[in-house]
């Protein structure tokens, strides 16, 4: 839902430059009017260039925030902020022998947090060939683990991992793929359910190996199920599909999304999943029909799984091809909230698609105004305990120039308004998206830092905290630049 990989598919026409770009991190309160911007570049204790890509709040008060950094040399290397309440420090995340990286793609691509407080990091690091990684803090430090294939052998034709969830009793999923030694790409998990973290090859629905494929987000269940989603190619010279996997019935099996009517045309897929309470499934992603890239979603409501091609404000279909579904979130009450991109008129608008009337409805979001932007998509949503829901991404405005600005949705004033995130100064911040967000509703900083002088003539710096209720969530957003 909210990794690098998936943003690839979603992003078309930008490349997103890690070790060039600038990184922000937001802190907003729920109405998003009063904001607190911090550089992550620009600290004294963190390297000088770097991107961060993901982030997630825990019950303890940290945000973990990862990413990608530049230290000591023209290597990127994996790189984590922690925000320990209004306190952030950078750490660079190494091998399993405690060694930097030496490969310049090395990539922390994302982070979840375990009840415990435990965080987990995954992403991808090597020299000659990267391979997929997982990082803990059990022993205080991040310890770096090589995940192996489905034999406990190194992939030897490459690999990462792009997402993870952590269960109530504390397993760890993570999905991704590894290339075996034929070259072909394979989706993956990997699970420390027996407690060294095993590889799993996902297959298809007659648990024959895919030909090349990928898995992107996974979730799971409040009965302890596992649900990913992603892509596959049933066989040569096929082209790729949407394709889900579950362990429901004890070992993991793979299904085929299907359109909503004729057949795919063109590659295809799953980029996020969510599962209510009642055991209902919402994967969001993209489906290629008849040349045109339409945002799809697929749900097993009616019993089978079934493609719903998502539309726009009018109810009609978008007409062209960087229209996706990139995450999707459940409210308490299983209402469905996806955001994603649709192309109107050949304008590339961010979108958020919901179910809260029976069908799923588009709604076009705008900038502060209520006013169209020129180009804008949506990348990621959330929603807090109060079923506020929160989306983050970026729009061009008239004002803007070439310049895209990172933005926060939100309908939490009833109908969805949008929330240029500005700089300290509420100057805008041109030439930023705004990429993941996270809500926490525990100790945050409050809006103000305290500046004195003690008895002794010494400086201190006093940071006040308040205490976050349903109507104070503390939002979390980072972004970084993006290069065309």
């Amino acid at each position: 839902m909210r990794s690098f990989f998936v943003l690839v598919f979603v992003i078309g026409f930008f490349q997103l430059s890690i070790a060039d770009s600038s990184s922000y991190l937001w802190r907003a309160n729920a109405a998003a009017s009063i904001q607190q911007v911090i550089g992550l570049d620009n600290q004294a204790n963190l390297p000088s260039q770097g991107g961060a890509l993901h982030l997630a709040a825990g019950s303890n008060g940290l945000v973990y925030m990862v990413g990608q950094a530049v230290v000591n040399g023209p290597n990127n290397v994996p790189y984590l902020w922690v925000d320990a309440q209004g306190v952030i420090q950078g750490v660079e995340l190494k091998n399993s022998s405690g060694a930097s990286f030496s490969n310049t793609e090395s990539i922390a691509k994302s982070v979840a947090i375990a009840s415990n407080g435990s965080a987990y990091i995954i992403g991808a690091g090597g020299g000659s060939v990267l391979v997929p990684y997982v990082w803990k803090n059990s022993s205080g430090t991040f310890q770096g683990v090589e995940l192996k294939d489905a034999t406990g052998s190194s992939f030897i034709g490459g690999g990462q991992a792009v997402n993870v969830a952590i269960s109530s009793g504390g397993i760890v999923y993570i999905v991704g793929n590894g290339a075996n030694g034929s070259g072909a790409t394979l989706p993956y998990v990997w699970t420390n359910s027996s407690q060294t973290y095993q590889g799993i090859e996902l297959k298809d629905s007659s648990n024959n190996s895919l030909g090349t494929g990928g898995a992107f987000a996974v979730t799971i269940s409040s009965q302890g199920i596992v649900y990913i989603v992603g892509t596959g190619t049933p066989s040569a010279g096929s082209i790729p599909l949407p394709y889900l996997w579950t362990n429901s019935s004890g070992a993991f099996v793979g299904t085929e999304l299907p359109s909503a009517g004729g057949s795919f045309s063109g590659q295809s897929g799953a980029l996020s999943v969510a599962i209510s309470s009642n055991e209902i499934v919402y994967a969001v992603g993209f489906a290629t029909i008849t040349s045109v890239q339409y945002p799809y979603l697929w749900t097993n409501s009616s019993g089978a799984y079934q493609g719903i091609e998502l539309k726009n404000a009018s109810g009609l279909s978008f007409d062209g091809a960087n229209s996706s579904a990139s995450s999707v979130v459940l409210t308490s009450n299983n209402v469905a909230y996806v955001i994603g991109t649709g192309v109107v008129a050949e304008l590339i608008l961010p979108y958020v698609w919901t179910n809260s009337s029976g069908t799923f409805a588009g709604i076009e979001l705008k900038d502060n105004s209520g006013d169209s932007f020129l180009l804008g998509q949506g990348f990621s949503v959330d929603v807090s305990s109060n079923d506020t829901v929160y989306g983050v991404g970026y729009g061009f405005t008239s004002a803007s120039g070439s310049n895209s600005l990172p933005y926060l949705w939100s309908n939490s004033a009833g109908a969805f308004q949008g929330f240029e995130l500005t700089n300290t100064d509420g100057s805008s911040l041109g030439g930023l998206i705004a990429l993941n967000l996270a809500l926490s509703q525990g100790l945050s900083p409050a809006d103000t830092l305290v500046r004195s002088v003690d008895q002794f003539g010494n400086r201190k710096f006093l940071k006040t905290f308040q205490k976050a209720n349903s109507t104070s969530t503390q939002v979390y957003i980072i972004g970084s630049t993006p290069k065309g």
